[in-house]
């Protein structure tokens, strides 16, 4: 954002995932054909004018360009053609494991031997300075001279990413916080064509160098070192064990204060078991099975049952997911749920989810006008990470219970890297890989839970189904809201206490008193 932020506070809110975003920040993807199209455009800027019908280029006497500008725009694009070229002998593959990445040095070793590494990324460097100097004094003079000609914002970006990773791989302190990685893939439809001039590996392909960091210190502690001070804030920061290791910060201030509501007001308890007695572990090998499956849906028919309005259900993926609910519309599950409530699925696109939103809410408010007791509302099948865990405001009847199903531990080879990095590092102060894993997937379970208490005078169940959350340990990541309100595993009626729980509720809005069954 080009901000002087020496000496300020800075304040960053909803910062539960600012581990991630700065490693999100400090990674860069390079498609080949991008390239490629950022020094064809640097080409046209170093006073050359193409002859549209013979295809060649001739000296534009008309253009104010100095030699010395002719040779930043030269530097820059013999670099960037050079690196396409190495792109193309490279061996790359479409679906990538761990043992594809070459760590940072390996990667560096490799330009090197191709002469564009430490060698030459300098003068390639300095070069792109001064273009995108040039870009931004044209952009922001009010009467540009046109007969000078500069490159475009997407070659700007092109230099800012290629300069950013390349300072990194040819930094001895943060060249071993990444991983690289060349992915092949086929030309999407529709995108911008390259100029029949321009050179790639091949024309049916494209080729996205990667540079992934495993550091987000990388982006974090300059940050840190430059403000007079720093505030993460978050609803859900806990488990806060990693921030300090992750960012390469000291935190000496850590608040973590009670609940804005009163502990009369949320209902917690892990679900072992379903309404048959049946063990509901929801790990990647019984979260497949039917068993598991029918059971889930039995005590989901349970919960709907007993709790009127808006109900949120989270699992760990969307493969798992629709799955589970793929097993619903066979086994006769689904349409018994249509019965109890309207049924709601996050869609994955971001673009088709305020819709599903406005309809859920339409319903949720429609129910609102009935007596608790006839009511039928509505229920949402959404995932861990996903846009409904992260970011909406379910506040009141739109989300009296927050059905949680396993633990969102992820499964990807960057996670895999990120827990080899860490295990080489410890050293360093760096939580270990497996350590790391768990206080990721709790962080993001942690989110969703929260969907479901948004004000002071809010009230709502949270029901965390997974077996393995009997354990201590485990319980010992989940936020301090929930481990106070924390009921032991024993003999007990879920329907029967979410109903009497569920009355309390709404006898206290109402200020009448309530008896419930003993």
């Amino acid at each position: 954002m080009q901000i002087n932020l020496k000496g300020d506070i800075v304040i960053l809110d909803e910062a539960h995932n600012i581990e991630d975003i700065c490693r999100d920040a400090a990674s860069v993807d390079l498609r080949d054909d991008n390239l490629a199209i950022a020094a064809y455009d640097c080409k046209n800027v170093w006073c050359k004018c193409r002859d549209r019908d013979q295809d060649i280029y001739y000296e534009n006497v008309s253009c104010k360009c100095r030699n010395r500008d002719r040779d930043i725009y030269i530097t820059i694009q013999t670099y960037l053609t050079d690196i396409v070229k190495f792109l193309g002998t490279l061996d790359a593959k479409q679906n990538v494991s761990i043992n594809d990445y070459w760590l940072g040095a390996e990667f560096l070793v490799l330009l090197d031997m191709n002469n564009i590494g430490s060698s030459r990324f300098p003068a390639f460097h300095n070069a792109s300075k001064e273009a995108i100097q040039n870009f931004e004094k044209i952009k922001q003079d009010p009467k540009p001279d046109k007969t000078i000609r500069v490159i475009s914002r997407d070659t700007k970006k092109i230099l800012e990413h290629l300069s950013f990773s390349m300072q990194m791989l040819t930094s001895d302190i943060s060249v071993n916080d990444y991983r690289v990685c060349v992915v092949e893939s086929i030309e999407p439809s529709g995108k911008k064509k390259i100029p029949k001039n321009v050179w790639i590996s091949t024309k049916r392909s494209l080729r996205t160098m990667k540079l992934l960091c495993m550091n987000p210190a990388t982006v974090f502690a300059p940050l840190a070192r430059t403000v007079r001070s720093v505030i993460l804030a978050s609803g859900t920061l806990t488990p806060i064990t990693s921030f300090q290791s992750e960012l390469g910060t000291q935190f000496p201030h850590i608040v973590n204060p009670d609940h804005v509501v009163s502990k009369e007001q949320i209902y917690v308890r892990c679900i072992p078991r379903g309404p048959n007695g049946k063990t509901l572990m929801a790990n990647y090998e019984n979260v497949n099975s039917w068993n598991f499956q029918d059971e889930l849906g039995s005590l989901v028919l349970q919960v709907c049952d007993a709790v009127p309005y808006g109900v949120l259900c989270f699992f760990s993926s969307y493969i798992a997911r629709d799955k589970i609910l793929s097993r619903w519309e066979s086994n006769g599950t689904w349409n018994k749920l249509m019965e109890l409530k309207k049924t709601f699925v996050e869609p994955k696109e971001n673009k088709d989810l305020p819709a599903v939103m406005t309809e859920y809410r339409n319903v949720i408010e429609e129910s609102s006008s009935k007596s608790f007791r006839e009511t039928s509302g509505a229920i949402l099948f959404a995932v861990f990470r996903g846009k409904v865990a992260e970011g909406i405001d379910f506040s009141d009847n739109e989300a009296r219970c927050v059905l949680a199903v396993g633990i969102p531990y992820k499964k990807m080879d960057e996670v895999s890297m990120k827990m080899d990095y860490n295990n080489s590092n410890k050293s360093k102060g760096f939580l270990s890989g497996s350590e790391w894993y768990t206080v990721n997937a709790f962080r993001a379970l942690n989110q969703a839970l929260g969907r479901c208490i948004r004000h002071k005078n809010d009230w709502g169940a949270v029901l965390l189904v997974d077996a393995r959350l009997q354990n201590q340990h485990r319980i010992n990541y989940l936020p301090k809201w929930i481990k106070t309100k924390w009921l032991p595993d024993g003999n007990y009626n879920l329907q029967t206490e979410l109903e009497d729980f569920i009355a309390i509720q709404i006898a206290r809005e109402r200020g009448e008193k309530c008896v419930t069954a003993v």
